[in-house]
């Protein structure tokens, strides 16, 4: 891709019914940059957007 960073994110979450939820995160070329778990709360799951967008430009977001 030019050599460039590639900042796209792809964020999978298995939601968990009495247990956390696990979540991976990968990078545009599909390797695992995150491993972690996310409760079914607003601060658990912002950490989860935190650590996906860590190391991606300033006033990167979600895109649905």
């Amino acid at each position: 891709m030019g050599g460039g960073m590639n900042h796209r994110r792809l964020v999978g979450i298995d939601l968990g019914i009495a247990t956390a939820h696990t979540v991976r995160v990968l990078d545009g070329e599909g390797t695992v940059v995150a491993k972690r778990k996310a409760w079914p709360t607003a601060a658990s799951l912002g950490e989860a957007e935190r650590t996906a967008l860590a190391g991606c430009p300033e006033g990167t977001g979600w895109r649905w």
